[in-house]
This record gives structure tokens, sequence and C-alpha cells, in this order.
């Protein structure tokens, strides 16, 4: 069956995963413009902030690269939400993208919500470093709208783009990506990320 022989030829196994991410497709960057609407990035800040409050920020979770935030493991109705619902939208739009089958094999490995804070006067968390992701793939999602905060943005080393999203939009890279979140020199600027391993 020519179907079969395509979804198997283009199935990612495990055994395999280095020199599949060896090929030049997985340098690409993809966006999924509204990838949730803007009631639920509202819903997903809100819910956040409200843990925060009892709870408070994490800041050392990341050894090289720490980011401000909290997993969303620990807000059990926003890692539903996404383990239930929008996880096969997320695999469907990588399958897409890369062109592989990755149906029955992709997971969140983990899940947080980063903020970005330029008017805490402890200076947390306004930007992050050039870095890897210790995953196969990430997804990030920006959660509240670009007029909020100045600055920001996801820049790639290997030819420069900054990639500026809109509320609700996600982007995707492969664990080859070089990137970093830029400065913001005003505002808040909350975004959701997903490692996702096969």
């Amino acid at each position: 069956n020519s179907d079969e022989i395509d979804i198997q030829d283009n199935t990612i196994v495990n055994q395999v995963l280095s020199a599949e991410f060896t090929k030049p497709k997985y340098n690409n960057r993809f966006t999924h413009k509204e990838f949730i609407t803007h009631d639920i990035c509202d819903w997903i800040i809100y819910e956040t902030e409200l843990f925060a409050k009892v709870n408070g920020w994490m800041t050392k979770r990341h050894g090289s690269y720490p980011t401000t935030d909290i997993p969303i493991t620990n807000i059990p109705k926003i890692y539903s939400f996404f383990e239930n619902i929008k996880l096969y939208d997320m695999i469907k739009f990588i399958n897409n993208s890369y062109n592989i089958n990755l149906s029955k094999g992709l997971e969140i490995d983990e899940g947080f919500i980063v903020k970005y804070d330029a008017d805490d006067i402890n200076k947390k968390q306004t930007s992050l470093g050039m870095h890897t992701d210790k995953c196969d793939f990430t997804c990030s999602i920006l959660l509240n709208s670009p007029s909020e905060f100045e600055g920001g943005g996801v820049k790639y080393e290997i030819d420069d783009l900054v990639y500026y999203s809109k509320k609700g939009d996600m982007i995707l890279h492969s664990r080859n990506a070089v990137h970093s979140g830029l400065e913001i020199t005003k505002g808040k600027r909350y975004v959701l990320i997903f490692f996702l391993i096969v």
C-alpha cells in the first residue's frame, strides 16, 4: 500500500533521532496564527497569576538558562486543556510543517508559562540568552498583546531573523534551533512554552 509506505518513510523512530534531525528541514521555523483564542490566553494568564499570588513564581528550574515561570502541571485546569484538547492540534501542525508522522509518538515533556517583566524592581527576567531547548520540538505561544510591552521577540542564530508574534500565535522550531528571547524594556510579556519529545 503506497500510503502506508509513505507514512512509514516519514515516521521518526527513536533509534535514529540523531540522524533524523540533521536533515535541513529541521532548521525551518513555522508560525501558527491564533493557535488559541484571545479569551483562552486571558484565562491562562488569570489562572497563572492566581496561582502565583499564593505560591510565587519559580526562578531556578532551568539550570543554565533559568526562566521566571510556573509549570502548567501546577495548574491542573490548564494542563488538562492542553493535554486533552490542544496537544493533537500541536502534533498535527508539527506533522504538516516538517512532513513527518508523529500521530502516536509525541508527548509533552514540559509545559510552563514564562513571565518577562520589565517593571519588576528585582529584574528577575526581561530576556533570555542564546540557547537550545532540551527537547525535540518547541512550541511557544504569546499570551498577551504586544501593545502591553515594548521589545521582545524570538531571535534565531542561524539567520538572525526575529519572530514577532501576536496574541495567541504559536511559533514552532525543532531542537536544532539556537534562539533567544529578546529583552523587553517596558511592561509584561507572557509566553506559554511546550517542550515536546518523540
